[in-house]
């Protein structure tokens, strides 16, 4: 379980979320079917940070949707997506 609780935070601090959440969720599955509370919990509260990430993320990406539509009805539909508000890096 060590492992996979490393593991998830190397990929969580390399902006890898989805292979975190992959390996945390391995974590909590095996540590549910041990029974064991001390190992369940940091899982638990891993995975709920890179969710939270996540839903901050989605946020963002929401209210630059928003934004970008809303610019684009005043431009008459014209122009690319990353001209109205969505990055593109």
């Amino acid at each position: 379980m060590k492992y996979l609780y490393k593991s998830g935070a190397k990929a969580y601090f390399a902006a890898e979320y989805e292979k975190a959440i992959s390996y945390w969720k391995t974590g909590l599955e095996i540590a549910n079917n041990s029974g064991n509370k001390k190992h369940i919990r940091p899982f638990i509260g891993n995975l709920g940070l890179v969710y939270s990430n996540l839903s901050q993320a989605l946020s963002f990406n929401e209210q630059a949707l928003a934004d970008s539509s809303e610019n684009r009805e005043l431009n008459g539909g014209r122009g690319r997506p990353h001209q109205h508000g969505l990055g593109i890096l």
